[in-house]
């Protein structure tokens, strides 16, 4: 059985009952491609999908377009290799694991570079004080790359990130830096490519990301704003 109408208008339904195989095969095929072009409200990605994030984030940097990131934390592309690997003797983080969260960087810096080469970037970050800072430290972004601990900055640490940020971004036209001291984010990263997509990263360990395709709810992040006061942890 196949109909349509209109809605409210009882009297513009129409239904169509057939058993000819020829013509319950070609709605059946019809189903299956509608099915194969819908897009999930959600997709939920996890460790063992880390493959897929890769390849969705790569894709996304490289395809232009405009970006807006919200962040819990700074971004890594723009650490200084000098304070990363301090950081990373300070957590006496070597071998594998050290090369691991290098390499990890420098994925984020051919990203970074490609979102602001190839469209506009708005990126909105924590600027908080020592007193704060002390209550809820800032960690490392590595929820990309799942890691398996949680480090955090120590304060001089993620000032002299802040002041690298800010002198790299003033030497970019197309982004625009905001630094914000009442962040509504402690731990969760909001990345939205303008009419595009959503990815929603927790940055605390276990790391998960979603991934919003809806066009109606990638608008709705397009013009989101934290209320005033509001903490998401």
């Amino acid at each position: 059985m196949v109909g349509d109408g209109i809605v409210g208008r009882d009297d513009s339904v129409r239904f169509m009952l057939t058993r000819a195989h020829d013509k319950v095969a070609y709605y059946r095929k019809r189903a299956e491609y509608m099915l194969e072009l819908a897009k999930p409200l959600l997709r939920v990605i996890t460790e063992q999908d880390s493959d897929v994030l890769d390849e969705l984030s790569d894709y996304d940097a490289r395809s232009g377009g405009d970006f807006r990131m919200i962040m819990g934390t700074l971004p890594i592309a723009t650490m200084p290799m000098e304070l990363l690997e301090t950081m990373l003797d300070r957590y006496d983080i070597t071998g594998e694991k050290k090369d691991a969260i290098v390499a990890y960087r420098a994925v984020r810096v051919g990203q970074f570079e490609a979102i602001i080469a190839n469209g506009t970037l708005t990126l909105e970050v924590p600027a908080i004080d020592v007193e704060e800072f002390e209550q809820h430290p800032v960690f490392l972004e590595l929820a990309g790359m799942f890691f398996n601990r949680e480090l955090a900055y120590t304060y001089e640490e993620y000032v002299t990130h802040l002041d690298a940020l800010e002198k790299a971004t003033q030497k970019c036209d197309n982004v625009v830096l905001v630094k914000d001291r009442s962040s509504a984010f402690r731990n969760i990263f909001i990345g939205v490519h303008i009419g595009q997509n959503v990815l929603i990263s927790k940055n605390k360990v276990p790391a998960i990301h979603y991934v919003i395709e809806q066009s109606d709810m990638v608008a709705a992040f397009e013009q989101f704003k934290p209320l005033a006061g509001q903490r998401s942890f």
